[in-house]
């Protein structure tokens, strides 16, 4: 499992991001451990997956609902909301966190450019071990980070 310290840089992350586009603050519930076919119930209709090797190996997965991305959207004047356009958001976020790690990280880790999916993710993108899921809600609507990391 990746440790407390190196999960608040991804969280950091989310929430320097969430305080650029308004003046409502993210709200980060109580993490909690989740196995890998439990997160399938818990992803939501968008999805960024950060790979992350090095130290330790895993992945970083920002899932959000397609009502948050919306809402962000309208926050940054965006007319024409479509599937694709839901999709690059959803890259840039998780691209920021990306960023955001390689620069805490440096040569610890080696961080992936995000790839994004629409729908449920596979379970095997999952390590066996537990997972730990960080649920997040802005303007009312839910998102969250997953962390599965290697033992």
């Amino acid at each position: 499992m990746m440790t407390d310290e190196q999960a608040l840089v991804f969280l950091n992350g989310v929430k320097k991001y969430f305080n650029t586009i308004g003046d409502t603050e993210i709200v980060v519930k109580s993490p909690f451990l989740i196995d890998r076919n439990a997160v399938l119930k818990a992803a939501q209709e968008y999805s960024g997956i950060i790979k992350v090797t090095g130290l330790r190996n895993g992945i970083v997965y920002f899932t959000a609902s397609k009502i948050i991305l919306e809402r962000i959207l309208e926050k940054l004047n965006e007319k024409n909301i479509t599937p694709a356009i839901l999709l690059d958001l959803v890259g840039e976020i998780a691209n920021i966190l990306a960023g955001n790690a390689r620069k805490e990280f440096g040569e610890k880790f080696e961080i992936s450019t995000p790839s994004v999916i629409e729908g449920l993710p596979s379970v095997d993108l999952f390590y066996n071990s537990n997972l730990c899921m960080i649920p997040l809600e802005w303007d009312n609507a839910s998102a969250a980070i997953v962390i599965s990391m290697e033992e």
